[in-house]
C-alpha cells in the first residue's frame, strides 16, 4: 500500500477505479475492490515470467481435459496488465500465439479482451483499449480468436430497487446512476459500431435493464451486424427482458455451477419475495433465448456435469432443493454446453455438435446422461477426452 501511495488522504477514487477499504481509524486496511483500484497495487507485485505463465496455461488445459472440456473462454488485456501478478495481462495473449505456433496447446481458447486500460471502466479507456488492440496474426481461429469485448458493469449486483437496505453498484464513469448508465450506453453503442461483440458482467436487475437496453438501441441504428452481444451471469433476469434479448439476438452467458455453488447466500440477499425465479433458464429458452453455460472458472469448479445437474433438479452444493420447478429439461440443459456455447463464439458451423464436417473434439462419460436419474448427473465421471479427433485424455 505504500508502495502504491494509497494512504488515509488518497484513498477517495473514482467509481470506475473501485474503492479502498479503510478501518475504524481511517486507515487503509488491506481490502482491495475493483479492477481499477487492484491495478494500482497490483503492478508493485511479481510479476510471473513467460515460462511460468505458458506452464500454467497448460496445467490449467489438462485439468479442463479431465473434465471433457475441449474449448474455453479466457480474459485478458490492458484491464488487467497489473492483475493476478500478470495472469490477466494483454502479454498472455502473445504466450497464446506461440503455444500455438510450437503446436502445443491441448484446447481451444476464445480470448474475451479485458480492453479497460487500467482496469477503469469508462468510455475513453474502454475505446482506446479496443482500438490499440492488435490481433495475433496467422492464427487459425477454430484454436486462438479474440473477437469479444468484456465489460464488467457492476460489482456488487446493482439490483432495480432497494431490499434490506441492499442496492449495489455499478462500475462505470459518473456521479450518479443515470451518468453511469449513459456512460455504460455510449461505451456498446461505440463498440458495436466498430464490430466488437460484447460481453458484459451484470448480475443485477439495474445494470442487466441498462446493457440490454444499450444493445438494442446499437442494434436497432445499426442492424445486422449479427454481433451476438452477451449477458453474462444474468442472475437476475425477467421474462420480460428475455423477450426483448429474443427479439434482439442477444444471448446469455450463465453459470449453473455457481448457482450450485451460492444459490442460498444470493436468497439471503435477494429473498424470494423479490425475486422468486433465480437461474429460470427454462423460461429463457422458451422465449428464444440462446442460454450457454460455462463456469466461472477459477471462482467455481471446472465440473460442468455438477452444473448440469443444477439446471435439472435445483439441488446445491448444500444438498437443498431449490425451485425445483424451475428444472430445465435436459436437452435443452446439455444444449447450454455444447451448441449453444459454440452458437455464442460463431464457430457452430465447426464445433459444438456431432455431424459429419464438424471438428472431431468430443467426450465419452461413464453414464447415460439420458437415462440416468438427474441427482445422479454430478457423479458421472469423463472417460475419455478428444480433441481435434486425438485422445487428450483417459482416465
Amino acid at each position: 500500500m505504500e508502495l502504491s501511495g494509497l494512504n488515509s488522504k488518497s484513498i477517495e477514487l473514482p467509481k470506475e477505479v473501485g474503492r479502498i477499504g479503510i478501518d475504524q481509524q481511517g486507515e487503509p486496511n488491506g481490502i482491495i475492490s475493483e479492477w481499477g483500484a487492484m491495478n494500482l497495487v497490483g503492478k508493485y507485485l511479481p510479476q510471473l515470467s513467460d515460462e511460468e505463465l505458458k506452464n500454467y496455461i497448460l496445467l490449467i488445459q489438462y485439468h479442463l481435459l479431465q473434465n471433457g472440456i475441449t474449448s474455453y473462454t479466457d480474459i485478458l488485456g490492458p484491464g488487467g496488465d497489473n492483475l493476478f501478478h500478470g495472469a490477466w495481462s494483454s502479454r498472455v495473449i502473445k504466450l497464446y500465439k506461440a503455444l500455438y505456433d510450437e503446436n502445443k496447446l491441448l484446447t481451444r481458447v476464445s480470448v474475451n479482451l479485458f480492453a479497460a486500460k487500467e482496469g477503469v471502466h469508462s468510455f475513453k479507456n474502454i475505446i482506446s483499449g479496443a482500438e490499440a488492440f492488435s490481433y495475433p496474426l496467422h492464427t487459425d481461429k477454430s484454436w486462438l480468436k479474440v473477437d469479444t469485448i468484456k465489460l464488467f458493469g457492476d460489482s456488487s449486483p446493482c439490483i432495480r430497487r432497494s431490499c434490506n437496505g441492499y442496492q449495489g453498484e455499478l462500475t462505470f464513469a459518473g456521479h450518479s446512476v443515470e451518468e453511469q448508465i449513459a456512460e455504460l450506453n455510449k461505451t456498446i453503442v461505440e463498440l458495436h459500431r466498430l464490430g466488437w461483440q460484447v460481453g458484459i458482467h451484470a448480475i443485477g436487475g439495474k445494470t442487466i435493464d441498462a446493457a440490454i437496453d444499450a444493445f438494442s438501441y446499437a442494434e436497432k441504428i445499426m442492424p445486422n451486424k449479427d454481433l451476438r452481444h452477451f449477458i453474462i451471469h444474468g442472475d437476475d433476469l425477467t421474462i420480460e427482458n428475455a423477450k426483448t434479448m429474443a427479439k434482439n439476438n442477444i444471448l446469455l452467458s450463465c453459470q449453473p455451477i455457481a448457482g450450485y455453488s451460492m444459490i442460498n447466500d444470493i436468497k439471503q440477499i435477494i429473498p424470494d419475495e423479490y425475486n422468486a425465479k433465480l437461474f429460470d433458464w427454462q423460461s429463457y429458452i422458451n422465449e428464444g433465448v440462446v442460454v450457454a453455460a460455462g463456469s466461472d472458472a477459477c471462482c467455481f469448479p471446472f465440473n460442468w456435469l455438477k452444473g448440469l445437474e443444477f439446471t435439472l433438479t435445483g439441488k446445491a452444493k448444500n444438498n437443498q432443493i431449490y425451485q425445483s420447478d424451475l428444472g430445465c429439461k435436459i436437452e435443452d440443459a446439455i444444449r447450454m454446453y455444447t451448441i449453444n456455447g459454440a452458437i455464442q463464439e460463431h464457430l457452430e458451423h465447426e464445433r459444438g455438435s456431432i455431424e459429419v464436417g464438424k471438428l472431431a473434439d468430443l467426450q465419452i462419460l461413464s453414464h447415460d446422461l439420458f437415462t440416468i436419474p438427474a441427482e445422479q448427473i454430478g457423479k458421472t465421471n469423463v472417460i475419455m477426452t478428444i480433441c481435434n479427433g486425438k485422445v487428450v485424455y483417459q482416465r
